[in-house]
């Protein structure tokens, strides 16, 4: 018995210290000097140090004519078309051919683009992080994949370029774009059909336009100019129109494509998904149902048509 209260005296004399510690209640623990509660609420709560002036930061900003000069934006004042195929994105994509004329080719095809768009600097308005100039780079490879041949290439596109925005007003934004595309003929392909590159080549100065009247509402419009264009049947203009809807998580987009070298017929791009985005770096993720009908999304195969039922995932970067 005597053992057993030694211990138990043992014991309690160690826990006294560590309830004070804590904080809990004790009749023997010695009282600890509290922290003026504006002291306590700084140190268990310090202040951000990604963002300055309510701006997604990845570098260093300054102020600079009113506003703020801000390098490496971590989002976009111009978001990319949801709906169109040949975007600057993260993609993966399986869809079954309901109808092309593509030769030598099969039913399921694949198609993934790696890429996307980079903000390398931004100019905002004091206080306003989501208005203001921004320029910015993009880049991607865009590929097809023949499912029922071995998952040989088919082709694939090499897109890249720079892009000057500006939004004024949180409904409306700009685009300034200079655009490349070099397309190639995969060498699986030539093999199999001794098809030889036709130089698809193209360099774009492009013109676009956004409007978002309400949250849950983009429709915008562009226009391209292409010059140095390296195969002859290629023709300068291009027309591109669309919309978005978006529902909480849920979203639908309509993107049509009008090109002078197809004689202005349609290419429409219509997507259903599901679709999230990150806070913390305006960074978007989304899973998407596609039905595309018109010219096929590689440049050198602009000639054929094709009708695709599709499935697959993308993220914005």
């Amino acid at each position: 018995m005597f053992g057993f209260r030694l211990r138990f005296v043992r014991v309690l004399i160690g826990i006294l210290p560590l309830a004070s510690y804590c904080g809990i209640p004790a009749r023997t623990a010695v009282a600890q000097p509290r922290l003026d509660p504006s002291v306590e609420a700084t140190i268990a709560e310090p202040p951000p140090v990604v963002a300055e002036d309510g701006a997604l930061l990845r570098g260093p900003s300054h102020p600079l004519g009113g506003g703020t000069l801000q390098a490496l934006p971590a989002n976009h004042l111009y978001e990319r078309y949801l709906a169109d195929p040949r975007q600057p994105m993260m993609k993966a994509l399986v869809f079954h051919m309901l109808r092309h004329d593509t030769p030598e080719t099969d039913s399921p095809q694949l198609e993934f683009t790696m890429g996307g768009s980079y903000g390398l600097l931004r100019w905002h308005p004091r206080g306003e992080p989501d208005l203001g100039w921004q320029l910015e780079t993009h880049a991607a490879f865009l590929g097809r994949f023949d499912a029922r041949a071995n998952f040989d290439a088919i082709g694939w596109d090499g897109l890249y370029g720079l892009t000057f925005s500006h939004r004024p007003l949180q409904q409306l934004a700009f685009k300034l774009a200079y655009q490349h595309d070099s397309a190639h003929v995969a060498d699986e392909y030539i093999r199999k059909t001794g098809r030889k590159r036709i130089t698809y080549t193209r360099e774009e100065a492009a013109l676009g336009v956004v409007f978002d009247p309400l949250p849950w509402i983009r429709a915008y419009l562009e226009a391209g100019w292409g010059f140095d264009l390296a195969f002859k049947g290629m023709r300068p203009w291009r027309g591109q129109v669309g919309v978005e809807l978006r529902h909480g998580i849920l979203y639908a987009a309509a993107d049509l494509n009008f090109w002078q070298e197809r004689r202005w017929r349609p290419t429409t791009t219509v997507q259903v998904g599901v679709m999230t985005q990150r806070p913390a770096t305006g960074r978007r993720y989304g899973a998407t149902l596609q039905f595309a009908n018109g010219r096929t999304t590689l440049g050198e195969f602009f000639e054929y048509e094709e009708r695709t039922l599709g499935l697959g995932w993308w993220v914005d970067l």
